[in-house]
């Protein structure tokens, strides 16, 4: 369970799990590839992330399935809690 409030420590979420203006990453993304998620993930958290917003909106990509594939391949790799970042 990850805690926020008063009291609490500062927890720095982890954001660039995200295609916005990554056309690197849209691309991936829309070939359904986890690689660069996967390697992002540990970067940010080896960074010292306490969570990892993760976002794979990308337009004409099924979210929900690529949403689903991104969590699964980041659980994989990191222990950290996930922010789910959708417009679905």
């Amino acid at each position: 369970m990850t805690l926020i409030g008063d009291g609490v420590p500062f927890l720095i979420v982890g954001e660039k799990i995200n295609p916005t203006g990554k056309k690197i990453f849209s691309e991936a993304i829309a070939n359904g590839q986890v690689d660069l998620i996967v390697a992002e993930a540990r970067k940010e958290a080896e960074a010292g992330a306490g969570a990892l917003d993760v976002n794979v909106g990308v337009p004409l990509v099924n979210e929900a399935e690529m949403m689903a594939k991104a969590i699964t391949a980041i659980q994989n790799v990191v222990s950290l809690p996930l922010v789910i970042d959708s417009s679905y």
